[in-house]
């Protein structure tokens, strides 16, 4: 990081609003004393310790405008964009509905928010408050990747907490960003420090234009006061009008940052959040992150990403090859865990639905693994699938597969057996011994997916 260049960002943001309000404390009281007759020397101000005097004022000041929230000034952008929106006889507290009914469509499916319209969007940003979390979700909706939309969807209760807020997360966000500059670089880090010193910046610059703004208007008053009593009037109605024209340019130039500045802010707000996604979105194959960032983190997803990750470091312990997950491992995991969490007997690894960080998602072909007797709970149940074909593929053990109209058919490691759409059946293990085979099953995405029957078997138990 170049902390010269950080150095010097940051002073000159703090300074540069400083001296402004310093120079026109100086302006005023110069010109003031010259109206009552006072004539002060300017010559003060050539020697070097007066300079650095008001290099140090110059910082103080900058530092006391600096401590003024940019929210306000934020908010006068809020409060002069949404003029525009009145004038389509709207209150502010429709403003605020529309923006609540945005939110609340949020919280259904990614795929079942609907895209808003342009005049939808234009409220929903100018009247979300910073961290602006309901426009950044519509943004990322209409603007940005699909994965990037996606990997913010189990945020966003920690991006628009209770109280309308998420700044919190926010931070959190920029405490990620730096943690992770150690180890990816510091580009992404100097963009928001950037961005963030110019909002700063500009937010400083405002109150010191307004607190001038008020100054030159006293000055403006005192020199009128004396106007009437002095003799030469030009010199000193050139002081008046010198003032004036201070004045209106401050007034100017305050409004120029405040028709911008949601802008400047915005920018800020999409530095962070494009760096915490650039370098968070790593986060299920970083053992330092937490689990299940790009799925719904529910107990299920967490349950088969820590059986996979576990697969696959003990396959390496067994030097069963350094890069790969070992099939008997892995089952021997599956059947193990499925005592206390029985769902983790069969896994999928190709489908519509996500069931862990490593799965292949796709609407054209489900893949996934079965062991037995532990999933037979499942496969024992009658079903047909109206949409899909399926394919099983016996890899250890052996089975019955039952099929309607058909003798049951006992399939062995290495053999394979397609049921066609439509049709009932079920599978079950050979003497309730152990069993492992691979399904394959096309359409996944299709409803339904899957049908009970309700058929008598023609096998005899054992």
């Amino acid at each position: 990081m170049d902390l010269f260049r950080l150095g010097l960002r940051n002073l000159m943001g703090v300074l540069l609003p400083g001296a402004i309000l310093v120079l026109v404390l100086i302006y005023v009281v110069f010109s003031g004393a010259f109206a009552v007759g006072l004539h002060m020397e300017s010559s003060i101000l050539d020697r070097w310790s007066s300079i650095a005097t008001l290099f140090l004022l110059s910082y103080l000041v900058g530092s006391l405008m600096r401590m003024n929230s940019a929210d306000k000034v934020d908010e006068k952008w809020a409060r002069y964009s949404q003029k525009k929106l009145r004038r389509t006889g709207k209150s502010d507290e429709t403003f605020s509905k529309d923006l609540e009914r945005a939110w609340e469509a949020l919280k259904r499916d990614p795929d079942a928010v609907p895209i808003p319209d342009e005049e939808s969007v234009e409220a929903i940003w100018r009247t979300d408050k910073f961290p602006y979390p309901v426009w950044h979700f519509y943004k990322l909706r209409l603007y940005h990747p699909e994965e990037a939309y996606r990997f913010f969807w189990g945020y966003r209760s920690c991006m628009r907490s209770r109280g309308g807020s998420g700044k919190e997360f926010f931070n959190y966000c920029k405490t990620v960003i730096h943690h992770s500059g150690r180890q990816l670089g510091d580009a992404l880090v100097m963009e928001i420090q950037t961005a963030e010193a110019l909002v700063r910046f500009y937010a400083g610059t405002y109150y010191a234009l307004v607190i001038g703004k008020w100054m030159l208007a006293v000055l403006l008053v005192w020199q009128g006061l004396f106007l009437a009593t002095k003799e030469g009037l030009v010199p000193h109605y050139s002081r008046i009008v010198a003032t004036a024209l201070l004045i209106v340019v401050a007034y100017v130039m305050q409004q120029m940052i405040v028709r911008r500045f949601r802008v400047f802010r915005q920018k800020e707000v999409d530095t962070v959040y494009d760096a915490f996604y650039l370098t968070h979105r790593h986060a299920t194959s970083c053992p330092e992150c937490t689990l299940g960032h790009l799925q719904s983190a529910d107990e299920q997803y967490r349950a088969r990403e820590r059986l996979l990750n576990d697969a696959f470091t003990g396959s390496r312990g067994r030097g069963d090859g350094f890069m790969t997950i070992s099939l008997d491992y892995l089952v021997s995991l599956m059947k193990e865990r499925s005592r206390e969490e029985n769902f983790l007997s069969s896994i999928y690894f190709a489908g519509a639905e996500g069931d862990h960080p490593y799965f292949l998602k796709n609407e054209r072909v489900a893949v996934g693994l079965s062991a037995l007797p532990e999933d037979r709970a499942k496969t024992e149940i009658w079903k047909r699938h109206p949409k899909q074909q399926e394919v099983i593929f016996v890899l250890n053990g052996a089975i019955w597969l039952e099929i309607e109209d058909a003798a049951p058919e006992k399939l062995e490691a290495g053999t394979m057996q397609a049921i066609e759409k439509g049709q009932c059946h079920r599978i079950s293990p050979v003497n309730n011994q152990d069993a492992t085979f691979l399904f394959v099953k096309t359409n996944p995405a299709e409803d339904p997916k899957e049908e009970h029957c309700h058929l008598q078997s023609a096998r005899a138990n054992g």
